[in-house]
Order: structure tokens, then C-alpha cells, then sequence
């Protein structure tokens, strides 16, 4: 085996500079030994994203579906206060969920669409 193939494939550009600014705070490689310790973490965001949703007349609740196998899974629904009418539906997923963080990661992101599309956020 020769040393070029020990090396991994180059990360697209724009990942590479996203994990840059995360690479002194995250492990470059995650072994499922690790996961319980990094879900401890206190890297939630609740408390700000709640806040931005209260200033800007957003409203948000909770809804328990079913997941595969029977298992609850708990979404949150995030809409202008007062909304009426018809609009997109946003479906966010922060995609490290399973791992470290949570639903509200991210969400704060979508805010704008929704005010000027008269749309739902779902986050899960």
C-alpha cells in the first residue's frame, strides 16, 4: 500500500473553510464512543433562537409524531403570529442533530423566508 492511498479524497472548497472555523472545537473524526459525552454538550442555541422568535411576532408548539417503529418524534412548528392563509412549508433538519446540537440549530436562518412567503417552519 503505498502513501496516496492512505489520504482521503479533498473536501469540497466550501465545506473546507466551514469545518476551518469549527476544527479547534470538534474532533476531526467522531468514533461512536464519543457520541453519549458530545450529546452532554451544552451547544443548544434554545434560549437565543426562542428569544429572536418572541421579537420577531413568531409563534411556535410542539407536535409528537410517530416514527419509524413506533418511536416519538417530537417537531416544532414555527409561524407569524396570527398567520392566515396559504404558504411553503420549510422543513429544517439540522443535519449533526443525531450527534450534537439540536432542532433549533439553524432555524433562526429560515425566519426571513417565512415572513416573506407566508410560510410554516417545521424543525425536527
Amino acid at each position: 500500500m503505498t502513501d496516496t492511498t492512505l489520504r482521503r479524497p479533498p473536501f469540497d472548497p466550501e465545506l473546507e473553510a466551514a469545518l476551518a472555523l469549527v476544527g479547534d472545537q470538534l474532533p476531526s473524526t467522531l468514533t461512536p464512543e464519543m457520541i453519549p459525552l458530545m450529546r452532554q454538550s451544552p451547544v443548544s442555541g434554545e434560549e437565543e433562537i426562542f428569544a429572536v422568535l418572541a421579537e420577531r411576532g413568531f409563534t411556535r408548539r410542539d407536535v409528537t409524531i410517530a416514527g419509524h417503529g413506533g418511536d416519538e418524534i417530537v417537531v416544532s412548528v414555527v409561524e407569524k403570529e396570527g398567520r392566515t392563509g396559504t404558504g411553503p412549508g420549510f422543513f429544517h433538519t439540522h443535519g449533526g442533530g443525531m450527534i450534537i446540537g439540536n432542532r433549533w440549530l439553524g432555524v433562526a436562518g429560515f425566519l426571513e423566508w417565512a415572513e416573506r412567503f407566508n410560510g410554516v417552519i417545521v424543525t425536527v
